[in-house]
């Protein structure tokens, strides 16, 4: 007598709302099946670019480099670090890895930026690409025509053009 029956209604219901559901989740796993659906009716298409996977999944290059703050006044460690960050992405960004990892850790006195590259196995082009120097082009102008050198500022590749003044 406490037993609650399901009417067939709400059995019928719930099949349908589950139907829905599987094909839901199989149109957006499947997206090029949906697709071909979509684009002979009024439906939208969904992206069918695929997942991207992260470096734990799709492998890559996880690099870590501590940095000798020796040299540098305690006060000023933190932004050091900070810059040598900005510096490593700005290097990363251009490399064209898609959501690229820099991060810096503190512990003590180790100070260490952490750089994590999905999808780059060749870890001598990551490390050649993040620590190679920004290059010094040296190149010698003379608005009056006169000796060479008269002019001469350095410039530094790859942070825009040179400009004399």
């Amino acid at each position: 007598m406490g037993k609650k029956r399901v009417s067939r209604r709400g059995l019928h219901i719930s099949v349908a709302i589950i139907l829905l559901l599987f094909l839901f989740t199989g149109s957006v796993a499947y997206p090029a099946y949906w697709n071909k659906i979509a684009s002979a009716t009024p439906l939208p298409e969904l992206n069918d670019d695929g997942f991207r996977l992260g470096l734990d999944l799709q492998g890559g290059v996880h690099l870590v480099y501590e940095a000798d703050m020796s040299a540098i006044q305690a006060v000023d460690r933190v932004d050091a670090l900070e810059g040598v960050k900005d510096v490593i992405e700005r290097r990363v960004n251009t490399f064209g890895v898609s959501e690229p990892v820099v991060q810096t850790t503190i512990q003590g006195d180790s100070y260490r930026v952490i750089v994590e590259l999905a999808g780059v196995f060749d870890i001598s082009d990551a490390i050649d690409l993040i620590g190679r120097r920004a290059g010094v082009d040296r190149r010698t102008t003379d608005p009056d025509g006169g000796g060479a050198g008269a002019g001469a500022r350095g410039c530094v590749s790859g942070f825009g053009p040179c400009a004399v003044r």
